[in-house]
């Protein structure tokens, strides 16, 4: 008999491979898993809480690739429109790899009930909407200065984000779009950086 957990990883499983072939489709070839790691070393960042599924590349252009998988849009009645997204955590993360490596982090979402997915360059995102801002846990522990700003909260009290990651709750602080934001293709603008990717410091046999 499967376990919740061994059902929960086979499900994760089949949206990475979704995703994967959808990637492609579009011309997007996914890097290796070591190419991430030597990445997230190059800045120390191998034991970031919340790191990038996929690193994809076309035409040199690279890019990190978070996946999620959502049973469906939200709609709001305050803003009269549908809504998606993510933890706010994992939206700072998300910034925290762009500022850190200089790779742009983009936001794949499945939606299981239209089948289909949604991209966004977190770059070309607007500002989210912030839900239960009032639930961070640094808050709680009166650090003003750490009060949503989860890369920091982790610099300086990984143990608190542990907490935060893993406690369970249906209210913690989230980063929430118009469903309009987001696209059906991997459209996308290259930012330019005052400073090289470091994608170049690859050695080119891995």
């Amino acid at each position: 008999m499967k376990t919740k957990k061994h059902k929960k990883i086979q499900m994760s499983e089949r949206y990475k491979n979704l995703a994967l072939r959808w990637l492609k489709k579009q011309g997007w070839k996914n890097e290796s898993n070591y190419m991430i790691e030597f990445l997230l070393g190059l800045d120390k960042l191998e034991d970031l809480p919340y790191r990038p599924h996929f690193l994809i590349s076309k035409d040199e252009h690279f890019f990190f690739v978070n996946l999620f998988n959502k049973d469906d849009y939200f709609w709001s009645k305050h803003f009269g429109y549908y809504m998606t997204g993510m933890d706010f955590y994992k939206y700072r993360f998300l910034q925290a790899l762009q500022n850190e490596t200089k790779v742009q982090p983009a936001v794949l979402i499945w939606n299981e009930t239209l089948k289909e997915f949604i991209f966004r360059v977190l770059e070309e995102l607007s500002k989210p909407v912030i839900w239960h801002r009032n639930k961070c846990l640094a808050q709680d522990y009166q650090r003003k200065e750490e009060i949503l700003e989860c890369f920091k909260c982790w610099r300086n009290n990984p143990l608190t984000v542990r907490k935060c990651i893993h406690r369970k709750t249906k209210t913690r602080p989230m980063a929430m779009w118009d469903v309009s934001c987001f696209g059906n293709k991997t459209n996308y603008q290259i930012k330019m950086f005052n400073e090289p990717t470091k994608i170049g410091k690859i050695p080119k046999n891995i």
